[in-house]
């Protein structure tokens, strides 16, 4: 049968993990310069800076952020010179054209942004205010063609199955901003000309084109020979220039996998595969990158669709990168066929579940990954300004598409995470689900996990997901439509094995007050109709829509799942929702959106969750 679990609450401060670790999470410097050497030991003096993304020009040149801070480096990595814009808080994206001309995308705790572009590779900075209209969310990628023309990409906070924001365009270099057309994911994006522009990622790893600056998209869609068939996941294109570029597809199905590379020389009108590897089924696309469960990586740079194969095992010198044990390669730059930057990612905790951080390195190398220098960014350690973390629950996170069992297991005995959500079904919902079935409840839930089982059905009127199917306007109807959900999400839990008592989320994203009356009736019906089944309701959304709502309805629901990407662990002080509404460990809290997180050597991309509310388990 299922069982519900409630956690109680408790306060862990993680200052002194993090003061013992020799990696500093997010450190905060006044501008100077730091030196690296590339040796594995850091001077007692300094420490590594937890650095999120890098670009590299040349053997030489190139930059590297953290969400903090922003680094420029001249000779390879040996020394680096900290860029950051004055008054920067926290960053969110970042983009060079050329070895002068950068952007880069500050936010502060309110949500407010400015754009900040230098002409002279970070020794100076402009910053101007963006007038986005929203304080939520987070913006994902920045990229101009010019200093004119420019693009940022905002995702909206909502789950997992979806990836929604808005796309807005600038033709005046970020002085004012125009929203484009809804895109049909908000991920990173290429323009490789004014006109053409290309999307990829979501949930399913699509591929989407637009050949009118963004305010359209059509799907596209390559094929293996080999592979037909098979599940394509996309990389986003890269291009040298408006006409030549590459991609990457990773195209499995059960038992066989091929990561296959095509390029282009017509600006992406068509294209001719160029190589074709087979991988393990269990490989997977992040960030561009082809991984294996045996620390290979396979990468492409600009130049060329040639794959390059880097090994984690790989040495530098006489230092071995063992100490990097369960490590990935999460980010790669390669300038060119054989010289490249990689960021390797290792999860570590102290013990058990708890004392857990991600440890984000930055290596070179000149020989097509067959050897790896460090040059991670060092600061003074009497400038580090560590961020303290309220943990009061247990830790959870949500993928769009169940991962594999085997993956699973890797990050829970692993990884801080001890809940994982999955999507059960819905007319809306996203993503396939390969993965899922009776015999994988079993197998994740005998591993440990506690389950987040969500249905994904129709949304809202007013709805921010306008493509999605809706519910009735008519408050009558709707109440039944409520019901009418619950029933079929009853039937699919069953089916997988999550009998009575069991408690189910509705996944209804975020909307306007034209949708309250229409609203309330359907998730009282489906409050209703769980409990009429003996089992727990649960509502995932916007914490405004469920203090307006949800906890004034005459049956409201047994829990309250709130997105708010505001990166406090907290599940209280949530905006819109008051802190004595759903108070009795009745909340789970989405802190953070999509990105990307390894542990024991397996790297997932995911929503970041705490949990103090009940979720499903199953007993033998």
């Amino acid at each position: 049968m299922s069982r519900l679990f409630h956690y109680p609450r408790l306060s862990i401060s993680l200052s002194a993990i993090i003061a013992s670790h020799f990696l500093i999470v997010g450190a905060v410097a006044a501008p100077m310069q730091t030196q690296s050497t590339g040796a594995i030991q850091a001077n007692s003096s300094m420490v590594r800076v937890d650095i999120d993304t890098m670009q590299v020009f040349n053997a030489f040149d190139g930059w590297s952020a953290s969400r903090r801070q922003l680094f420029r480096t001249v000779d390879g990595g040996q020394t680096w010179s900290d860029i950051t814009p004055p008054a920067a808080t926290t960053i969110e994206a970042t983009y060079f054209l050329n070895e002068h001309a950068g952007w880069t995308v500050l936010a502060d705790a309110e949500g407010h942004r400015q754009l900040a572009h230098t002409r002279d590779g970070g020794d100076n900075w402009t910053s101007h205010l963006i007038q986005d209209g929203e304080e939520s969310g987070t913006v994902v990628a920045v990229q101009f063609v010019d200093h004119s023309h420019g693009w940022i990409m905002l995702r909206a906070p909502s789950s997992s199955n979806f990836s929604r924001g808005t796309l807005m365009a600038t033709s005046d270099g970020g002085l004012t901003w125009q929203s484009l057309s809804e895109p049909p994911i908000a991920e990173a994006f290429h323009f490789n000309s004014l006109s053409s522009a290309w999307l990829a990622g979501g949930g399913d790893g699509r591929l989407y084109h637009s050949t009118d600056g963004g305010n359209s998209w059509q799907k596209t869609a390559l094929q293996d020979a080999d592979l037909v068939g098979a599940d394509a996941t996309y990389h986003l294109p890269q291009f040298s220039n408006s006409r030549d570029g590459n991609v990457s597809v990773l195209f499995a199905s059960t038992d066989v996998a091929h990561v296959a590379t095509f390029a282009t020389h017509d600006g992406g009108t068509s294209w001719t595969q160029q190589q074709v590897r087979s991988v393990p089924p269990e490989s997977r696309l992040v960030n561009g990158i082809v991984s294996d469960s045996a620390g290979i990586a396979y990468v492409t740079g600009r130049a060329s669709a040639e794959l390059q194969t880097v090994t984690i095992g790989s040495v530098s010198g006489e230092k071995s990168l063992t100490h990097m044990a369960n490590a990935a390669i999460t980010r790669a730059d390669f300038n060119d066929q054989t010289s490249g930057w990689v960021l390797l990612t290792q999860g570590y905790c102290t013990s058990f579940k708890s004392g857990c951080s991600q440890q984000n390195r930055v290596f070179s190398t000149t020989d097509s990954g067959k050897t790896l220098t460090e040059i991670t960014p060092q600061v003074p350690q009497s400038t580090v300004k560590p961020k303290l973390v309220e943990v009061s629950h247990s830790l959870g996170f949500d993928a769009c598409t169940a991962p594999s069992a085997s993956n699973l297991r890797t990050w829970f005995d692993n990884s801080p995470f001890r809940d994982v959500n999955i999507y059960i079904g819905g007319s809306n919902r996203g993503c396939s689900q390969a993965n899922l079935s009776s015999a994988w409840v079993d197998s994740v839930i005998a591993q440990g996990w506690h389950l987040i089982p969500t249905w994904v059905g129709p949304q809202a009127p007013g709805s921010s997901c306008h493509s999605c199917g809706k519910i009735s306007t008519d408050p009558a109807t709707a109440h039944q439509q409520g019901r009418d959900e619950a029933l079929a999400a009853h039937r699919v839990a069953a089916d997988l094995g999550l009998h009575t008592p069991t408690i189910i989320y509705y996944d209804m994203e975020q909307y306007s007050p034209v949708s309250d009356s229409a609203v309330r009736q359907f998730i009282d019906g489906w409050d209703i109709r769980m409990h009429e089944f003996g089992d727990s309701a649960g509502v995932y959304g916007a914490g405004g829509n469920a203090g307006a709502d949800y906890a004034t309805i005459p049956s409201p629901p047994d829990a309250v799942w709130i997105a708010n990407w505001n990166g406090s662990t907290s599940v209280f002080g949530l905006s819109g929702l008051p802190d004595s509404a759903f108070s009795d460990h009745q909340r789970i809290h989405q802190y953070r959106g999509g990105h990307t997180e390894t542990w024991g050597g397996v790297t997932l991309s995911i929503d970041s969750d705490s949990v103090d509310g009940p979720i499903a388990d199953r007993s033998n």
